[in-house]
């Protein structure tokens, strides 16, 4: 009788703290980190895939717990591809005492925030963000995407090895940075003729009068820097003038707005990105069943590297590091597990990733043979 007495006296006791457990759980103050993309206008198809990849990362860890019993926040701002917005955003996520954020998605955002943010300071991930002129420096930025230099000089090499003796490059003047980064890349490592034709992507785009000014040097190739509509809306004004040219595209339009809007255009297209799109690694194949699971859409390279950062960042915190230098501390110069392997990022903050060749055929992104 004293036995049962005490099981019920105690049953009662954990019934009476169970509501108090939750609540002193609920009540944690939780883990922010500031989120700044661009989830509307042109680049808006792109820059959400990259925001839920990051979601998804953070739902999960809150799933297991949280870090260290807290709930993980992600705090989101759109910039709709303006670097002004993004500044702003930026300065907001300072006067709230945030110690890091993870984006823009552009790099022409990236050069508007980065120098803010390393005078607050405030650390800094860039998942997708390429542009050349914000890799090798030791600051409060971490550059997780190779350099579009690099990314120029690999479309080099292809049109080397593949003959091209001049290519016509079309790019988006809005995202200066990143598109003649990756045209003085191309002329690093191709000696034959490149001639660029430049364009604005707000307003109205004259893409008819774009590609007869590319084509008037009767190139043996057309590369595209530019946004995924953008992309495929020139592949098939391209396609109606030479249905049999080489195209080629920065990993900038790599997405499912690409194929869906560019059809029969664009396929064949080439174009290097630093992942392997069809990788056997347990986890990245275990990512992309969860993202189209939580989405209904697949993936694109720009969820996976936001989904790294997030869990990146969220190591570092592991390790009690609270303000943008000791965060800063425990990711550069270190390595850590990605999706499809080791992630080593050097001490200027900079990742090192190999730069995989893919085309589209039969409307899926697949490895070029």
């Amino acid at each position: 009788m004293v036995l049962r007495c005490r099981i019920v006296y105690g049953a009662f006791v954990v019934f009476l703290c169970l509501p108090l457990f939750f609540l002193l759980s609920c009540s944690q103050d939780p883990v922010r980190i500031g989120y700044i993309g661009s989830f509307s206008g042109k680049f808006s198809a792109l820059g959400s895939s990259c925001r839920d990849g990051a979601l998804l990362a953070v739902e999960e860890r809150n799933a297991a717990g949280g870090l260290k019993g807290r709930p993980v926040q992600l705090m989101l701002r759109d910039d709709e591809g303006s670097p002004p917005r993004a500044l702003s955003h930026a300065q907001e996520f300072a006067g709230l005492g945030l110690q890091v954020i993870i984006g823009p998605f552009i790099t022409a955002s990236a050069m508007s925030v980065v120098p803010y943010a390393n005078d607050v300071p405030m650390l800094t991930l860039g998942p997708v963000i390429a542009g050349a002129g914000l890799a090798g420096i030791d600051d409060y930025f971490i550059k997780l995407y190779p350099s579009t230099r690099d990314m120029g000089a690999a479309v080099g090499k292809l049109a080397a090895a593949r003959g091209w003796r001049s290519v016509a490059v079309l790019y988006d003047d809005n995202n200066r940075e990143y598109s003649l980064s990756i045209i003085k890349g191309i002329r690093t490592t191709l000696s034959a003729s490149v001639h660029s034709v430049a364009f604005k992507s707000t307003g109205i785009v004259p893409y008819a009068d774009l590609v007869r000014k590319s084509l008037s040097v009767r190139p043996d190739a057309v590369i595209f820097i530019a946004s995924a509509l953008d992309t495929a809306i020139l592949a098939q004004k391209v396609r109606q003038a030479d249905g049999a040219l080489p195209l080629v595209s920065s990993s900038w339009a790599v997405s499912r707005e690409l194929i869906d809007n560019g059809g029969a255009a664009v396929e064949g297209m080439l174009f290097h990105v630093p992942y392997e799109v069809s990788h056997p690694s347990r986890e990245y194949q275990r990512f992309l069943a969860a993202y189209r699971n939580r989405f209904s859409a697949d993936a694109t390279y720009c969820s996976l590297f936001n989904y790294e950062a997030v869990q990146i960042v969220l190591s570092a915190m592991e390790a009690e590091a609270r303000t943008a230098d000791d965060l800063k501390k425990q990711i550069v110069g270190r390595e850590f597990s990605g999706l499809q392997g080791m992630i080593a990022i050097d001490r200027n903050g900079d990742a090192s990733r190999p730069l995989v060749l893919h085309t589209i055929k039969n409307r899926q992104i697949v490895k070029a043979d």
